[in-house]
């Protein structure tokens, strides 16, 4: 299996329930407040932190290659009356419609933030 398919299905379900830590949103928010909108989220998978993102006012987009983890994060969105834009694409073949000043990306317990530098931190 492709990595970027094994969040489906059942995985995508319990992900919520599963998953070892919730990310903050403040790192984002404070990096898009750096750097300027519009941003975008890589991995946003079910809404971590997009959706905080989103309740705050940013503009921030988010992209994913899981369909049913973007299928939740709409769902959550749409509970909360919340406008959000996702893309099911994989990372190394984005096609998107806008340029961003800025992205974020939540990997395990890292975190990585780029402008025009790579900056991460644990």
């Amino acid at each position: 299996m492709d990595p970027s398919n094994f969040y489906t299905g059942i995985v995508a379900e319990l992900y919520e329930q599963l998953k070892s830590t919730n990310h903050s949103y403040e790192p984002s928010a404070d990096l898009i407040t750096r750097t300027g909108e519009p941003a975008l989220e890589l991995g946003s998978g079910d809404g971590e932190p997009i959706l905080d993102l989103r309740r705050r006012g940013f503009d921030v987009d988010g992209v994913d290659s899981s369909a049913d983890m973007l299928a939740r994060c709409a769902r959550r969105a749409a509970d909360e009356g919340l406008d959000v834009t996702l893309f099911q694409q994989r990372m190394e073949e984005m096609e998107l419609p806008r340029k961003y000043q800025s992205f974020s990306w939540q990997a395990r317990r890292s975190r990585c933030f780029q402008t025009t530098r790579p900056r991460c931190s644990r």
